[in-house]
């Protein structure tokens, strides 16, 4: 029998031993397997917000980017008059810089072909001087097209004869984003290469800058080391092992990359190849740490990649296994079997789904600051023309944006908003911006008017107006005032707005009035013996009961406790106070019924007049409360018109 008990002894504590280490090898397998469907889960959503504001950002960088070539195709034509009959293979840096600063430009420089390369001959940015551009992939091709006096045929850009506008892209050895464009000079064998920096032409597309919201989920984020959203074309052109270095300058378009590894090249291609959101998944070694790359396809030839630090994801394993076997020593200890710890699970998963939920918040507000309706006119004469509009609040103004183009202006927009635009524009003219606000639907918004002018002449070019929709902030403004000067129990005008409404009618010294200043008698043993609820509920109905008093121009206000004011207006006569001030008093005496009970209060009223008693809103007050403690210390439940013997 002892033997028979042994051998159970024995078998239950290898069966508890073995349910024990399956049951941390499952919960460590399915907290792994959790974690990694959540990341994924978190990838997938980030991929779609990072499309989606790169495609908002985008739009409005075509319009910012057409604008732009365009004067600067001009200033280039302009250039070309200020060159001529100048030796250029004379011509240095000083010059140049002339030309950047009489024009306003971001950099100037000459390229020149030098037997089988294209080299930077000149130019005000020095670090370029002497940069060759044979690697530049389709870059050089189209130099070398203009530079054999052909119209560039890459099918990149905007190419117009002998002028040529790059796709917007990253200065070698600067920071920010640049309109290039190249023009061969006639006769010469050199090409004019301009450039400005596009972000500074309007803040409204820096303000939905993609990089804004990588770096933000780079902050906000726990396990993701790195984002990038990659040209895989411009990849392929320009990777090889020797120009590793400079990759980030010309296919990273938004975010940085540092973690280069020589299958990069292949898995950006198979991704480009697969369909839109696909994923591929690649564990890496880097520096002797282990990180996870995630390659998602996005839209155009872009893709985008995730560097994913797996040492979190290590730890939170390590975490859990202490956590399983402290909570199983714990069950022995107490003889309960089968209890498994998953709080530290589910707190660490609903972290990561907060952090999610703010990255999309944010997301949404990065969308929201795009303006509301964008309109592009032109003026010929006295009729300003529609040239283009866009944006979500044109259908509340009743405009069909496809049928509007080419249209005079008046027979576009309402009316009403109509003369607004017309008096912005006019007063935009003066200092080149004017900021106006419009009302529709129920909708406030803010217009910025902005005029592009000719650089040489100053001749008006363009007008842009941007209207963003500021509802909630107008209707924030407005409920803080209101709180501000009102009393949020009773809804009376408080003491600040009281002292500004007196000192109001003060300043206009047209209109006679008195001040009442009420203590309500018997309020304090209401409220210690009923309770506060029931003091709050007969403060309320007082107020409702006083202001049900005031004639036209007449208004009370709570001043604090129970102590109350009120302004009769166009009162002159001592009979008239008194009238005015007794039923005053009979209203306040009446009876309340609050949750059944009755309750009455009788009050002590001082009374100041202006202009006779005083004529600033300080000694009316300090009067009407001189009079009002004179009928407190003689009993109480009274008025008083203040006479100079109080002040004595």
């Amino acid at each position: 029998m002892k033997r028979f008990k042994d051998q159970f002894r024995d078998n239950i504590l290898v069966i508890m031993t073995i349910f024990i280490i399956l049951i941390i090898v499952l919960t460590i397998r399915t907290f792994d397997y959790m974690i990694t469907n959540q990341q994924d889960d978190d990838i997938q959503q980030l991929s779609g917000f990072i499309m989606n504001s790169i495609e908002n950002s985008v739009s409005a960088e075509d319009l910012i980017q057409n604008y732009l070539v365009e004067i600067l195709e001009n200033v280039t034509y302009q250039v070309e008059e200020d060159l001529s009959g100048v030796e250029l293979s004379t011509i240095d840096v000083n010059f140049l810089e002339e030309i950047k600063s009489r024009y306003k430009l971001s950099e100037v420089a000459l390229f020149r072909k030098l037997e089988d390369d294209i080299i930077i001959e000149t130019s005000t940015a020095e670090h370029e001087i002497g940069l060759s551009t044979k690697d530049w992939g389709f870059w050089y091709d189209a130099f070398s097209q203009l530079l054999d006096d052909k119209e560039v045929t890459v099918g990149k850009g905007i190419s117009k004869g002998r002028f040529w506008a790059g796709p917007r892209s990253l200065a070698y050895g600067q920071d920010g984003y640049y309109i290039f464009t190249y023009y061969k000079l006639e006769n010469q064998p050199y090409l004019l290469n301009l450039y400005v920096d596009d972000m500074n032409a309007f803040g409204q597309v820096k303000k939905n800058d993609p990089n804004a919201l990588l770096k933000n989920i780079l902050d906000e984020s726990e396990f993701i080391h790195e984002i990038a959203v990659i040209n895989v074309e411009a990849w392929n052109d320009r990777f090889t092992e020797e120009k590793r270095a400079h990759l980030q300058d010309f296919t990273v378009e938004y975010g940085a990359y540092s973690a280069f590894t020589a299958h990069d090249t292949y898995y950006l291609n198979k991704i480009n190849s697969m369909g839109l959101n696909s994923s591929i998944k690649k564990s890496v070694t880097i520096e002797g740490k282990e990180y996870t790359k995630i390659y998602k396809k996005l839209r155009n030839d872009q893709a985008i990649i995730f560097l994913i630090d797996d040492s979190d994801k290590e730890y939170l394993k390590r975490r859990m296994i202490w956590i399983i076997l402290g909570g199983l020593l714990l069950i022995c200890i107490t003889g309960f079997f089968m209890v498994f710890s998953y709080t530290k699970s589910y707190s660490e998963l609903l972290k990561l789904e907060r952090k999610r939920l703010k990255i999309a918040n944010e997301y949404r507000h990065t969308v929201q600051i795009l303006p509301s309706i964008i309109l592009r006119l032109v003026k010929n004469r006295d009729n300003i023309i529609v040239k283009h509009c866009e944006g979500k609040a044109l259908s509340e103004l009743g405009i069909d944006a496809s049928s509007a183009h080419d249209k005079l202006l008046e027979e576009v927009l309402p009316k009403d908003y109509y003369k607004l635009v017309v008096e912005g524009i006019s007063q935009a003219c003066k200092n080149r911006e004017y900021i106006f606000e419009h009302s529709f639907n129920k909708k406030v918004y803010e217009n910025k008017v902005q005029l592009i002018a000719d650089i040489s002449d100053e001749h008006i070019q363009e007008i842009i107006i941007f209207a963003n929709d500021i509802t909630r902030i107008r209707e924030s403004e407005d409920k803080a005032k209101y709180l501000a000067y009102h009393d949020n129990l009773t809804d009376l005008p408080n003491r600040l707005c009281f002292k500004e409404r007196v000192e109001a009618l003060i300043k206009e010294m047209d209109r006679h009035f008195i001040m009442c200043f009420i203590d309500l008698d018997g309020f304090k043993e209401i409220n210690d013996t009923a309770g506060h609820d029931v003091g709050d509920k007969l403060l309320k109905a007082m107020a409702d009961r006083i202001s049900e008093l005031a004639d036209n121009d007449d208004f009370a206000a709570r001043i604090g406790g129970d102590e109350f004011a009120f302004i009769f207006m166009d009162i002159d006569s001592d009979n008239q106070i008194k009238e005015k001030v007794d039923n005053l008093s009979k209203i306040i005496a009446a009876p309340f019924t609050i949750d059944g009970q009755s309750y009455s209060l009788t009050s002590s009223i001082g009374v100041s007049r202006f202009p006779k008693d005083a004529l600033s809103y300080n000694e009316l007050i300090k009067k009407s409360d001189l009079a009002m403690y004179e009928i407190k210390d003689n009993g109480k439940d009274g008025f008083k018109i203040f006479t100079s013997e109080e002040m004595v």
